[in-house]
């Protein structure tokens, strides 16, 4: 609260935003080198669907090997890096909510 006195409550608030930021571009920073697992919970069926999601996934199985993965849900079906994970948050990937989630590699 003395900072917010001493320089005024606009510069504070830049500050904080800042701040803010910077934490939030290490968190990034941070997990550029992280795996996560993608875990897929369900596929209603549809071969479409699960090609798209190996396609946007960019996931190194063949077809085969997914459809295997399939027959006991919930299941790891790949890792990704956290580009990946960070790209499917935009409204195009909004579709995959429904089905995948992903778990940090530990």
């Amino acid at each position: 609260m003395e900072l917010k006195k001493t320089v005024g409550e606009p510069a504070f608030d830049n500050i904080v935003d800042f701040l803010n930021d910077c934490a939030k571009e290490w968190d990034e920073f941070d997990n550029l080198d992280v795996l996560y697992n993608v875990i897929l919970q369900n596929y209603n069926n549809k071969l479409s669907l699960l090609l798209n999601i190996k396609k946007d996934l960019n996931l190194n199985l063949t077809s085969k090997e997914l459809l295997i993965k399939t027959k006991t849900l919930p299941n790891i079906i790949g890792k990704v890096p956290y580009n990946i994970v960070k790209k499917l948050e935009g409204e195009q990937y909004e579709y995959l909510k429904e089905y995948i989630r992903f778990e940090r590699c530990e």
